[in-house]
């Protein structure tokens, strides 16, 4: 015998299970659309020598030359999707980062995907002698002591990887499970 009450909640029940499935599968994230704040610190990770400000990431160029001007204003900082790339775009006679506890960049996710690990990509004409990442969000970029004699334009090129999260579209059918099996608890509870 057909029980539509049986029926209803044995789908309701049936695409929370399905949306949870699906939504264990994950998606990954990228830069672009998040809000970033990219800022030259100097001598440690706590003195901002430079605030680049808030920037959302696109296809432009986030931080061109000039936006660390006191620092040095021959860099500039490019976020794009899966990298962040540093590039003394001006310089006419190379560049110093002097020692210190930190010299460099720090890259902070206002808005956006966790940062699970970050790595100098070979094609790097120069790297970090460290980068460390902290809470996902913030990624310090330290460049202490790195010289290059040269003026011609010369990148650091870190290739970032983020923490997997769910496909919006399974979410929304999670969610739509769930609430087909509350309105269906709360219908019997009314009976």
């Amino acid at each position: 015998m057909f029980n539509a009450t049986t029926a209803l909640r044995t789908a309701a029940y049936g695409c929370a299970m399905l949306g949870a499935l699906i939504g264990a599968e994950p998606a990954q994230a990228g830069f672009i659309g998040a809000t970033v704040n990219v800022s030259a610190y100097f001598p440690n990770t706590t003195t901002v020598e430079v605030d680049g400000g808030d920037a959302t990431v696109s296809g432009a160029i986030e931080y061109p030359t000039g936006s660390f001007a006191s620092y040095n204003p021959s860099w500039e900082v490019d976020v794009t999707d899966t990298r962040i790339i540093i590039t003394n775009a001006g310089a006419s006679n190379g560049f110093p980062f002097s020692d210190a506890d930190f010299n460099g960049f720090i890259v902070t996710v206002v808005a956006g995907p966790s940062i699970a690990a970050a790595v100098v990509d070979g094609a790097s004409d120069f790297g970090p002698v460290e980068i460390t990442i902290v809470g996902g969000t913030q990624l310090q970029l330290n460049f202490q002591g790195v010289t290059a004699a040269n003026g011609e334009p010369l990148s650091s090129i870190i290739d970032v990887r983020f923490g997997e999260v769910p496909e919006p579209a399974s979410l929304a059918l999670l969610g739509a499970g769930i609430l087909a099996a509350a309105g269906m608890r709360r219908r019997n509870a009314t009976r």
